[in-house]
């Protein structure tokens, strides 16, 4: 399967579900190209914490890592990628194995080769980056390839991803979330919604899963780099 049939079939995937999707079509990525763990991360418009999208073959540890500030601000391996979009670039060419970052996060794990790939939409924005990592030593240029011919497809995705996050909170969730912004706890809550604390607590749990964060302290900076939180 070249480049053009590999791109026909990831268009193939389809389901109404958008992050089942977005996993049918990390899942045949992850097959054709011969990686192990394999994730789709968003980036808000206004850079906040990267959030995942859809993971698979990585631990929760590892997406931890991959989604931290650190890895976004600080690897310089990354900040190189980034700064040749229109490359592809693996382990070996920017010499990442040799980094804090993989030497703490993805070679424990046998990962020994990957990639991590922006994706922009279509005024440039960096809307996300696709992370690979393989058990093997070398991903050749046929992988590159093929990833650069769906790179429009999985850009277009994680873009829909992190749209759809804010505008599927209910107005009882954006409600929590303005609260949880002014430092108040869920008793707190309860009290100023006239509901059980409970409640309270599942609204938090659907906020976590619909924006990606893993905590009450990345939901609320979520919610301010939103303007959630008036």
């Amino acid at each position: 399967m070249d480049a053009d049939d590999f791109g026909g079939a990831i268009g193939q995937v389809a389901d109404d579900n958008l992050l089942t999707r977005c996993s049918g079509v990390l899942d045949l990525a992850r097959w054709r190209i011969g990686s192990d763990g394999i994730a789709l991360v968003a980036i808000d418009r206004a850079g906040a914490m990267p959030s995942v999208v859809v993971t698979l073959g990585y631990d929760a540890d590892t997406m931890a890592s991959l989604t931290s500030n650190a890895f976004m601000l600080e690897c310089r391996e990354l900040q190189r990628q980034l700064a040749h979009p229109l490359d592809i670039y693996s382990w070996e060419d920017v010499n990442f194995a040799d980094s804090r970052f993989a030497q703490e996060s993805l070679v424990p794990r046998g990962f020994r080769n990957g990639m991590s790939v922006p994706l922009r939409d279509h005024d440039g924005t960096l809307v996300g980056l696709m992370h690979a990592s393989t058990t093997r030593p070398v991903i050749d240029a046929q992988a590159k390839a093929l990833v650069l011919s769906i790179r429009p497809q999985l850009a277009s995705l994680t873009d829909t991803v992190r749209t759809a996050r804010q505008t599927a909170l209910t107005s009882r969730e954006k409600e929590v979330l303005r609260h949880l912004c002014c430092g108040l706890s869920n008793h707190e809550i309860a009290a100023r919604m006239f509901v059980t604390e409970r409640t309270v607590a599942t609204h938090m749990e659907h906020i976590l899963r619909k924006t990606g964060t893993p905590n009450r302290v990345a939901a609320a900076v979520w919610a301010l780099r939103h303007c959630l939180s008036a």
